[in-house]
């Protein structure tokens, strides 16, 4: 759904299956991303959306997710989308083109537990939080 944030009705945008997870790049670039798992969980499917026209291009597939990924960040500039899984011992970072570049990923050596991901907002660093049963970390990689 959207809604103005100055109120209004709120107007579907689209439907999807499962928990819509949603990402969106910011101004001056358009792009919106919502996440679709297959019926049967082999694969998740990442879809392009227009707030107003609603459902658009496939953009990438991932084959048989084994975990869920809280990290989903979407680059300002809606080039790349910056996926890391849950519950890993050491956190990964999948960086996937939504632009025909090569994929690329990397790990954060010695840090678990990812609590979150985030680009920074000049799309040249992703910032990542860690939290262990001693002590909560935040970093940035650029």
């Amino acid at each position: 759904m959207r809604i103005p944030v100055g109120g209004g009705a709120p107007q579907l945008v689209l439907e999807t299956r499962g928990e819509p997870d949603y990402r969106c790049a910011r101004a001056p670039a358009s792009l919106c991303v919502v996440s679709e798992p297959s019926a049967d969980g082999k694969e998740v499917t990442y879809v392009a959306f227009d707030p107003v026209k609603g459902r658009g291009n496939t953009l990438r597939t991932i084959q048989n997710p084994t975990a869920e990924f809280l990290g989903v960040a979407l680059s300002p500039d809606g080039t790349t989308l910056a996926l890391s899984r849950t519950g890993e011992a050491e956190i990964r970072i999948r960086l996937l083109s939504l632009a025909g570049e090569p994929d690329h990923e990397f790990a954060v050596r010695g840090w678990p537990n990812l609590t979150g991901l985030d680009w920074s907002p000049d799309g040249k660093g992703l910032y990542c939080g860690s939290v262990s049963r001693k002590v909560a970390r935040f970093s940035t990689w650029i």
